[in-house]
């Protein structure tokens, strides 16, 4: 647990209640992280892609007002 939560656990003691229950973290294997890492590429990178393409037609397009 963080130090900062066992702090406010030992400080809330009192109260009946703790700020923050202790839990089991979980770790992201590789093969877990690389489908989530491969998931965010797979839908970010078309995004990014077509706002690249609209940002150049729109230079273009100010380009040619200009003339």
């Amino acid at each position: 647990m963080h130090p900062i939560a066992i702090r406010l656990y030992k400080n809330n003691k009192h109260r009946g209640t703790p700020a923050m229950t202790p839990v089991s973290t979980h770790e992201v294997g590789d093969a877990e992280g690389n489908l989530v890492y491969r998931r965010i590429t797979l839908r970010l990178i078309p995004f990014i892609f077509i706002c690249y393409l609209f940002n150049y037609l729109d230079r273009v397009n100010v380009g040619f007002a200009k003339l």
